[in-house]
């Protein structure tokens, strides 16, 4: 793990200590990372998809 410092929307920051309270995350930190995660996986997928897309046949 690395360590960062990062600025966050307030609203952003109040759901996550929401989900810290519920019980739904570990952390605060623990759930920037899980987000930060899930984006790049759905980014990953996303750009899999499009290069499907452009090497298929007619």
């Amino acid at each position: 793990m690395k360590r960062v410092t990062i600025s966050v929307d307030e609203a952003v920051l109040e759901a996550a200590r929401a989900d810290v309270t519920a019980g739904r995350a570990a952390s605060v930190s623990a759930w920037v990372s899980d987000a930060m995660r899930h984006k790049v996986l759905a980014r990953l997928e996303l750009l899999s998809e499009l290069e499907e897309m452009t090497t298929e046949q007619p």
